[in-house]
């Protein structure tokens, strides 16, 4: 897993940016991983569900 800081600079390299064109800094990042672990398995579940 890449850390923050790579994380933050690989959005600002391809231009991704937050909510109302904010950039995605390590501190945003953090503030969202408790909750990425649930959005991505719901994305799995899903998406396994569309190929079957």
């Amino acid at each position: 897993m890449p850390s923050l800081q790579a994380t933050a600079q690989g959005c600002a390299a391809q231009r991704i940016t937050a909510q109302r064109n904010r950039p995605v800094t390590t501190a945003y990042i953090a503030d969202q991983v408790e909750d990425f672990e649930r959005r991505w398995q719901a994305r799995i579940r899903r998406h396994a569900q569309t190929q079957q």
